[in-house]
């Protein structure tokens, strides 16, 4: 049964395959060859409960028909479902019936299966087959709302756009809304001008809660000034409606460095969430709590916890923006053990590439670098970061980007090449400069860029453009206390100790929020940098005993191995 490729590429059987075939099926009981097109035209397999609807006979005929066939070899059976021993038979089966009729046994079979309570994909394939493309477009529209709600959302695109054509207008203004959602929730850029589409037909009640979700799309793009113009534009009314509208407000003003925005819509939110019963919504609460905290002057270690619940991991997946990596840096530095926190990151991973969730998976990527970074498997390191590139690039994240060129630059200057380091630095802090956090990510690229300086004059000039650039009052202390343990290490090395001091001074402010972690290590290791420098041998071999102690606990080998031998030198 030899087959040839044509010039498009598609596989064409030869027609003689099929006289062999078709002479096979003639000597067959005509009754049986009836009852086969009936299967051929439901699809390539059927189960036992199906087969007497499906066909329209009896089930005791449908039985002994089922038997016939198992018995000539045109059928097989496995896991409770029939179907045909070789494609190409169900295929010469359907060719068998002339077009009106096989139009008329799709339709037929949509009937039927509609009536089964088949899934609404089946159904709409064969309404689709029988020409009423028309008929099919309400059970696109369930089959993709169902896809949806299992987080299956490339394949709710899928029957969104085989729907859209054929719609008429109420069924489009359910349509275009679907699809704006799941091009938002899959990090897909044009997801904003998908809301302008959606709006453009969508009904008044409808108006307020798309425009609350276009605002989103455009926080997500980075784009915060429109954002907060649809926020202020949305009529909100409903409870959950106005909860939506806090809580998209909450992450637009953590962007622009308003605590006291965040604070207040975390405030309105809270309430108006209980009125409305939301679920998923307290989930985005939680993680608004997260960065809050992560930017003001509390830890909150169960949040973390809370961000890796397995239930949660498909809304997180789909959520997932820049803000997200403020979310991640936190956890990393909380002193829960890596390997646990690799097992979400792969998790995440799985959930979102199941979902097609881009941004989802670049940050789950970006996550198992860093992990597969700290922990000193360089070679993992450097493949996972660069898949996190190129996702973020794709999903359009240049925050992403950013520290995932960051963490890659780490990589390679710890694998020797600081020239290949120096050139990634440099890309990162390009993409920091224009992404919606910059305010955070940069402290993270300028920390990089100054430890790669070593002790060199270097290292005291890349601080001083950060100080430029940077506002004295940060508006993430988190982020800026890394920048400020490596600016006391640079100092201290070249010999200026008063702006050591100061740094460190500043690094110490920050003490109270580290409840155990690297970080606590890291500050131990600026101290040590200052009091070697100042002469305090024995008290600088103390501090560095302590941070080879606290990266040790922490599972950041790398940074163990730096401070023991930097102790070695003292002893």
């Amino acid at each position: 049964m030899a087959a040839t490729v044509d010039s498009t590429g598609a596989v064409a059987v030869p027609g003689h395959v099929y006289e062999i075939l078709d002479s096979r099926l003639a000597r067959l009981e005509p009754t049986l060859v009836g009852v086969l097109a009936r299967i051929a035209i439901a699809g390539s397999e059927v189960t036992l409960d199906e087969l007497s609807s499906l066909v329209g006979i009896e089930e005791h005929d449908a039985f002994a028909a089922l038997d016939s066939a198992l018995s000539a070899g045109v059928l097989e059976a496995g896991d409770g479902t029939y179907r045909f021993r070789h494609p190409l038979l169900r295929e010469a089966l359907e060719r068998s019936l002339p077009d009106h009729r096989r139009l008329a046994a799709h339709r037929e079979t949509a009937q039927r299966l509609a009536s089964a309570g088949a899934a609404p994909a089946r159904v709409a394939s064969h309404l689709s087959a029988g020409g009423l493309a028309g008929d099919a477009v309400p059970w696109l529209l369930r089959a993709a709302q169902d896809a949806a709600n299992v987080a299956a959302y490339l394949d709710a695109l899928g029957f969104v756009e085989r729907a859209l054509p054929h719609a008429g207008d109420g069924e489009a203004e359910e349509l275009l809304a679907l699809r704006a959602e799941l091009l938002l929730v899959t990090g897909d850029p044009q997801a904003a001008s998908a809301f302008d589409d959606a709006l453009a037909v969508a009904s008044v009640d409808r108006r307020a809660a798309l425009q609350i979700r276009q605002g989103r799309a455009h926080l997500v793009a980075g784009d915060l000034a429109s954002a907060s113009r649809l926020l202020d534009a949305a009529e909100a009314k409903a409870p959950v409606d106005r909860a939506r509208r806090a809580l998209t407000r909450g992450f637009v003003e953590w962007c622009a460095g308003n605590l006291e925005g965040v604070r207040g819509a975390a405030e309105e939110a809270r309430p108006l969430m209980e009125a409305a019963g939301l679920g998923p919504e307290r989930f985005e609460a939680t993680q608004l709590e997260v960065l809050l905290a992560h930017s003001g002057d509390e830890w909150v270690g169960e949040v973390g916890l809370a961000l890796q619940s397995t239930k949660r991991l498909p809304e997180l997946a789909g959520s997932v923006f820049d803000a997200h990596l403020c979310v991640g840096e936190y956890v990393l530095l909380s002193g829960q053990p890596y390997d646990e926190l690799a097992v979400f990151a792969r998790d995440l991973r799985a959930a979102a590439d199941s979902s097609g969730a881009r941004r989802g998976q670049a940050f789950a990527a970006t996550l198992l670098g860093e992990i597969e970074l700290f922990t000193g498997r360089l070679q993992s390191a450097e493949a996972q970061l660069r898949e996190a590139v190129a996702l973020s690039r794709l999903a359009g994240s240049a925050g992403g980007e950013s520290l995932a060129l960051l963490r890659l630059a780490e990589t390679t200057f710890e694998g020797g090449d600081a020239a290949g380091a120096h050139r990634l630095l440099a890309e990162s802090l390009e993409l920091a400069r224009f992404s919606p956090i910059a305010f955070h990510l940069l402290y993270l690229v300028y920390e990089g860029m100054v430890r790669a300086a070593g002790g060199s004059a270097e290292a005291v000039t890349i601080v001083e453009e950060a100080e430029a650039f940077l506002d004295r009052a940060p508006a993430c202390i988190f982020c800026a206390a890394g920048l400020y343990i490596a600016a006391t290490i640079g100092y201290a090395r070249t010999g200026d100790l008063a702006r050591a001091r100061s740094f460190l001074a500043r690094a110490e402010g920050t003490e109270p929020l580290w409840v155990g972690g690297p970080r606590a290590a890291a500050l131990a290791e600026a101290r040590a940098a200052v009091l070697a420098a100042e002469g305090n041998r024995d008290e600088a071999a103390a501090a560095l005993a302590d941070a080879a102690a606290g990266f040790a606990q922490a599972g950041q080998v790398l940074n163990e191995a730096r401070t023991r031998a930097a102790l070695s030198g003292l002893l």
